[in-house]
């Protein structure tokens, strides 16, 4: 009987023994070791992200209608919005056509007289410059100048001053500088597209002495026709030999 005193054997770290015998006792060694590593120095492992959303998970934004849209910009510019598309949408308002007159004409110049007659394409302007000639030569009147009108000087009448308009502006121009001068006018707005003749042309030219429906080509080859202008002639007191 001696009594035997029983010394506690250590548990090495590695011992199998150990491992078998304080199972709970190990893990939460290890836990409390992670914890204090933790909070004594900021891990070095990469964390790893976090998954993004996936389509379905992600909530649609709301998205304003058109209606709404237009509505904001109708209340900035003061005017609804079905005001605004039936201004667009209206047709335009129907201008009105611009005249387009077409004209050829020969002006000579005389100290009592101012001759105008309708140039043809068709008759040399050598030939009409001699008619023209004679015509005021049988008046005793000599030509000191003459101009040629060809009108319109573009085929397009929407471009300012090349309508009608324009036309009766230049010839009152061209009258300005001689107002003194009696009018002799031969085949001058014969076509149909001179409404109002008479009235038109007292307003671009004055009222003519002699208002004769044919031109100088037209003189050219029918003595009928030079028949009527010489009586027309004799009306106005002078000597005529044409």
């Amino acid at each position: 009987g001696d009594d035997v005193e029983l010394a506690e054997r250590p548990v090495s770290a590695g011992s199998n023994d150990g491992d078998r015998a304080f199972p709970e006792d190990r893990e939460r060694t290890a836990s409390l070791a992670n914890l204090r590593k933790l909070v004594s120095s900021p891990s070095q492992e990469p964390v790893e992200p976090k998954p993004l959303a996936t389509p379905d998970k992600v909530k649609p934004r709301p998205v304003t209608p058109r209606a709404e849209a237009t509505d904001v910009r109708a209340e900035r510019s003061h005017a609804p919005a079905a005001s605004l598309e039936s201004d667009l949408s209206a047709a335009p308002e129907a201008v009105p056509a611009r005249v387009l007159v077409e004209a050829y004409w020969g002006l000579w110049r005389t100290d009592h007289y101012l001759l105008v007659s309708a140039l043809s394409l068709d008759a040399s302007d050598q030939l009409q410059q001699s008619l023209a000639k004679n015509i005021l030569g049988a008046m005793a009147s000599e030509i000191k100048s003459t101009q040629v009108v060809n009108w319109p000087v573009f085929n397009n009448p929407a471009i300012p001053g090349n309508d009608e308009e324009g036309f009766r502006g230049l010839l009152r121009a061209l009258r300005i500088d001689c107002p003194q001068l009696e009018f002799i006018a031969l085949g001058l707005c014969q076509g149909d597209e001179w409404a109002d003749r008479d009235e038109w042309l007292k307003d671009a030219l004055g009222d003519p002495v002699i208002d004769f429906e044919h031109s100088l080509a037209a003189l050219a080859a029918d003595p009928v026709r030079k028949k009527a202008l010489w009586e027309k002639l004799r009306l106005l007191n002078r000597p005529a030999n044409v």
